[in-house]
C-alpha cells in the first residue's frame, strides 16, 4: 500500500498501533519492496533477510521510520514491534534479524518524509522459512543383493519440498524422498533438501546402507518373498497382497529405529490385506509375515515409509 504526500489536501489513516492524518501527495513514494520469505537456519542463522525499499520523488534527505505490531498468539505478552525483528528502523534497507513468529507472516510499514515534510507510507509482508529433523538412525545393514528403502527425516519449511540425493548410484529417484537403493557396496547416500521458496536445510544428511558381502543374497529368491505393498510411501492406508501359499501366521510391524511395535495374528487371509498404521510415527517400517509352520524364519517382508 503506497501513500504519497503533498499540503493539498488531508485524510486520516489508521494502523493497530497508531492514528495519524497525512496530507495527500503525489510528490512522495515508497516502495517497500515485494513480500519476502527469510530463511532461517537450524541454529537461527537467517539468509535472504533484506529489506530492500525505496524512495522516488520528494526532497531528500529522507527520515525513515519501520514499524509493526505482530502478536504472538499468546495473550500475556505485549505485542512485537519493529525494533524486536529489524537491526535498524531507520533505514531503507534493515535486515531482519529475529525470526519469531508463532502465527503466521509479520507485516512491516515503512513510513518516510521528506525535507520539506511530505511524507508516504507502503507495507511488505515477511514469512519465515523453519525447517525441522526427526532424530532417526540413518545407518541399515543389507546383504549383498538386498535392497533397502531410504527415506527423508526433514520436515517444515515452504511446501513443496525438493530432494536431491547423491551420488546417483544404483538408486531408483535421486528427486524422491524415499528412494530404494541396492548398492553393491557400502554406500553414504547425501540428500539435500530445498523448499519452494528457494531455502535448503543446512544439516547434513547421510544414509550410510552398510553391505555384508559375505551373506549374499539371491535376487529371484529375494523377489519371490517380498510382499507387495502399496501405497509407498503412504500416509497411513496401506494394501498388502499375501502370498497364495500364506494361510495363516503373524503379521509384525517394525519401526527400523526403536523395534517390533506391533505384532498380529493372522488367518483366513484374502489375497489383499489392508490395514492402516497411520497412528505410528512417521519414519521407515518393515512389515514380516511369519507362516505359522515356520514362525522363527521371515518368510516374506517389505519395507514402508510413513510419511505424512
Amino acid at each position: 500500500m503506497k501513500i504519497s504526500i503533498i499540503y493539498l489536501s488531508y485524510f486520516v489513516l489508521t494502523l493497530p498501533f497508531l492514528v495519524f492524518t497525512l496530507p495527500v501527495s503525489s510528490q512522495c513514494t515508497v516502495n517497500a519492496g515485494d513480500d519476502i520469505v527469510v530463511c532461517v537456519g537450524m541454529f537461527g542463522d537467517l539468509t535472504k533477510n533484506e529489506l530492500e525499499a525505496n524512495v522516488t520523488g520528494g526532497t531528500p534527505p529522507y527520515n525513515i521510520s519501520w514499524k509493526a505490531e505482530h502478536y504472538s498468539g499468546i495473550s500475556a505478552l505485549d505485542p512485537l514491534t519493529a525494533t524486536f525483528f529489524l537491526n535498524d528502523t531507520t533505514i531503507l534497507n534493515p535486515e531482519v534479524i529475529e525470526p519469531y513468529s508463532l502465527d503466521g507472516p509479520v507485516v512491516f510499514y515503512v513510513f518516510v518524509e521528506d525535507a520539506e515534510g511530505n511524507q508516504c507510507m507502503d507495507s511488505i509482508q515477511v514469512s519465515f522459512s523453519n525447517f525441522g529433523i526427526d532424530p532417526m538412525d540413518t545407518k541399515v545393514e543389507i546383504k549383498e543383493g538386498e535392497e533397502t528403502t531410504i527415506g527423508s527425516s526433514v520436515g517444515g519449511g515452504i511446501e513443496p519440498l525438493s530432494y536431491v540425493w547423491s551420488p546417483d548410484y544404483n538408486i531408483s529417484d535421486i528427486h524422491s524422498p524415499a528412494p530404494t537403493v541396492w548398492p553393491d557396496t557400502t554406500t553414504k547416500y547425501h540428500l539435500e533438501v530445498t523448499d519452494a521458496a528457494g531455502c535448503v536445510f543446512d544439516l547434513e544428511v547421510i544414509w550410510e546402507v552398510i553391505v555384508d558381502p559375505a551373506s549374499h543374497v539371491n535376487k529371484q529368491n529375494l523377489d519371490f518373498n517380498k510382499i507387495i505393498s502399496y501405497p509407498n510411501p503412504t500416509s497411513g492406508p496401506l494394501t498388502l497382497e499375501i502370498p497364495e501359499d500364506f494361510t495363516k501366521g503373524t503379521l509384525e510391524i517394525i519401526d527400523i529405529r526403536s523395534g517390533p511395535v506391533l505384532r498380529q495374528k493372522l488367518s483366513h487371509l484374502q489375497e489383499q490385506f489392508t490395514l492402516d498404521i497411520g497412528h505410528l510415527p512417521a519414519g521407515v517400517y518393515h512389515i514380516e509375515l511369519y507362516p505359522e509352520e515356520s514362525a522363527e524364519r521371515i518368510f516374506y517382508g517389505a519395507q514402508i515409509v510413513l510419511s505424512f
